[in-house]
């Protein structure tokens, strides 16, 4: 090969070497790489069955209502043992054929009341996934498998008295691990804390007071990292407010508070935007967007109609925002930055619980009887396809990396492609 020939091939492989690393992106959080239900992964399907356009389903040992992480070749979900009660499982399976790797022990489950004690979904990097479950048993596990630590949160800090169940899924950012405690203020109160993802050990401890009373004071909301104007913080909402925390000491940086809502519970994420954040409201309260500076937060616009998602986090890309109002089955898409409605479709079937996806042009959601509709990311939210898992209790969000969809029903993990 000549001289000439040769540098035009080494340098079409670096292009196309640099488009598939910039393409690929693994789902490491539950809102996954960008924390905004958005992933850059091309080449998705539009539909598929319980056969077709499925690389492997793994049955998975119990419910659980947490969606699946992906790193690299490996997937992490959380899981109770058979039959809804017993343990606290953490499971590591083969990205490429769903072969179980682990399957990690990790405590004994408590029957709650209300809510699913295995409904948090984990994070993961490339040396360990951590897992979270309603007891505060919070647990780091390693690629083999091995428990490298282990802590009781609520026995560190007091009880979790929340109504439904704790259920916050851990972020993990920059070197540390974040949980929030949003409850019923006792003694202790509610708090973020920052652990040193190696070791276990809390870096610090912030107690976040709101004027929140009763169950408004409640969240199941996951910390969120955000940055604007230079600076960076992570995202806690609940108690009636959004507050941005500094990274390496928890202080608090901006606070916005909303009107007070009666049973308040808080159960949307924030979705972080570019230097704004999509917000929600509990009970069938319209989504709102907070425009955020370096040390203040105000409000940017209010969503109309039937954007009230409840329980749904919004997703974001391109611009455009994608709320999911669950309980009216309505999907609206916005420009971020204007709050001027682009498109509205109704999608139908019973409530939704899990929160979109949106990927390669799609918008993929999935009701609690496990039908999905995917519709075109675009103003006209053009619905491409509908059909149904065949499975009662589906409340994980659709996860997507390497190419592949992965979609956790109550009884098995799928992996979904093109083949």
């Amino acid at each position: 090969m000549s001289t000439k020939r040769t540098r035009t091939w080494a340098f079409s492989t670096a292009i196309l070497l640099g488009m598939a690393s910039a393409q690929a992106a693994d789902w490491p959080h539950w809102r996954g790489p960008n924390f905004d239900g958005s992933s850059p992964e091309t080449g998705l399907p539009t539909s598929w069955s319980k056969t077709e356009n499925v690389f492997w389903a793994a049955d998975m040992p119990g419910i659980g209502s947490g969606t699946p992480v992906v790193v690299g070749d490996r997937v992490y979900v959380s899981s109770l043992s058979k039959g809804g009660g017993g343990n606290l499982l953490g499971l590591c399976l083969d990205a490429a054929t769903g072969k179980v790797l682990w399957k990690a022990d990790l405590g004994p489950a408590r029957r709650e009341k209300r809510g699913n004690p295995s409904a948090a979904s984990p994070v993961a990097d490339e040396q360990r996934a951590y897992f979270l479950f309603s007891t505060g048993l919070l647990a780091a596990v390693d690629r083999n498998g091995t428990v490298v630590w282990r802590r009781d949160l609520a026995k560190d800090y007091g009880p979790f008295k929340i109504l439904f169940s704790y259920a916050v899924s851990p972020l993990l950012h920059e070197g540390r691990l974040y949980v929030s405690v949003l409850h019923r203020m006792g003694k202790t109160g509610s708090f973020v804390l920052a652990i040193n993802p190696e070791d276990g050990k809390t870096i610090w401890k912030v107690t976040r007071v709101t004027k929140a009373s009763g169950e408004s004071q409640e969240a199941y909301t996951s910390p969120v990292p955000f940055e604007a104007n230079g600076v960076k913080g992570v995202l806690v909402a609940g108690g009636e407010a959004v507050t941005l925390h500094h990274p390496a000491t928890g202080k608090e940086i901006w606070r916005y508070e909303h009107a007070a809502i009666r049973n308040g519970r808080l159960v949307t994420t924030p979705t972080p935007m570019d230097g704004l954040v999509a917000c929600g409201l509990p009970q069938n309260n319209p989504a709102y967007v907070l425009k955020a500076g370096g040390s203040s937060a105000t409000k940017a616009w209010t969503a109309t109609g039937d954007a009230k998602p409840d329980v749904p986090s919004s997703a974001h890309q391109g611009g455009k925002l994608y709320v999911l109002d669950g309980d009216k089955k309505v999907l609206t898409c916005w420009d971020a930055k204007t709050g001027k409605k682009l498109g509205e479709s109704k999608l139908g079937g019973t409530t939704y619980w899990a929160s979109p996806t949106v990927a390669d042009g799609k918008v993929y959601c999935i009701d609690r009887k496990g039908r999905v509709v995917v519709s075109k990311a675009d103003a006209s939210l053009e619905k491409l396809a509908e059909f149904s898992m065949g499975e009662n209790g589906c409340e994980s969000t659709i996860a997507v990396a390497g190419g592949r969809l992965y979609v956790r029903t109550p009884g098995k993990l799928y992996c979904i492609g093109l083949k």
